[in-house]
């Protein structure tokens, strides 16, 4: 095996996807996983943009916009669209980004293409991940018994550590269960055995 740096760069997994355009016109483009640093990078971008599009928004007001925060529209939409100018690339040209820049994917595709298309590359990212991707039966109650004992502002819920694959499966288990919960069951006896208590 040679140096961390040489197997560092070896070829990146990408995974080729469909973006859907206007009219019709579907785009493939290959989507790959960040590393640490170019998550620093859309973090930062992220940031910016959020910062200057405040700043454009309230013109005259010359007191600094509040800190971008993830969960904030403007923010995720930064994030997102940073996200892709870094992870796109062209399917057919390993290593040859798809897009310009982050300011080409906000002129030129719409808030619900870049959320698509951002979600298709979080689950790549995903299922490049090490962080686990199952959950057993005592894991999944400990965390239904985390979650149900948190209040709504929780910051750090241990529920956003997970994979985005596993959230999603842990969702439909949670929506599985209460679906079942409204299914009506059978009694065991009749109306006419159960006691009169007045």
């Amino acid at each position: 095996m040679g140096r961390f740096a040489d197997v560092a760069l070896g070829k990146r997994a990408t995974k080729p996807v469909d973006l859907v355009l206007d009219g019709g016109t579907v785009a493939r483009v290959a989507v790959r996983p960040l590393n640490a640093l170019e998550l620093g990078r859309v973090v930062a971008e992220a940031r910016a943009y959020s910062i200057a599009e405040m700043r454009r928004a309230r013109k005259d007001d010359t007191r600094e916009p509040p800190e971008p925060r993830e969960g904030e529209r403007l923010y995720d939409l930064g994030h997102m669209a940073a996200t892709l100018a870094i992870a796109c690339e062209d399917p057919d040209q390993p290593g040859v980004r798809y897009f310009d820049s982050t300011d080409e994917i906000l002129l030129h595709l719409d808030a619900d293409r870049i959320a698509l298309l951002y979600e298709q590359q979080q689950a790549w990212q995903d299922a490049c991940s090490p962080r686990p991707s199952r959950m057993d039966a005592g894991a999944f109650i400990a965390m239904v018994m985390t979650l149900a004992g948190e209040d709504e502002g929780s910051a750090d819920s241990p529920f956003e550590l997970l994979r985005p694959a596993l959230r999603l499966s842990w969702a439909r288990t949670i929506a599985r269960l209460y679906a079942s919960s409204l299914t009506p069951r059978s009694r065991s006896g009749s109306d006419s055995d159960a006691a009169d208590v007045s």
